[in-house]
């Protein structure tokens, strides 16, 4: 049985306006097994990013899910311009 391996992603991500009201953008390198799992790690590495690394606690004011995808690239593009 063939093992399956991980895939590198590109995730850029919008802030929440509840962060950042200026459109700001995250830009995370994953690797993943699916395209979910690279959104969902890029979302969690975007939290981390902002020193919230107990985002699973109720009194966190960032969630994961609230940075939304602007686009994903197969990947590790080094220069989005």
């Amino acid at each position: 049985m063939a093992t399956k391996r991980l895939k590198k992603y590109t995730v850029v991500l919008a802030y929440p306006d509840y962060v950042s009201d200026e459109g700001e953008q995250f830009i995370a390198w994953v690797k993943a097994l699916t395209v979910d799992e690279g959104v969902e790690r890029a979302q969690h590495q975007a939290v981390r990013a902002q020193k919230q690394d107990r985002w699973e606690k109720e009194n966190c004011p960032i969630n994961p899910v609230d940075f939304d995808v602007i686009v994903m690239y197969r990947g590790w593009l080094k220069s989005l311009r």
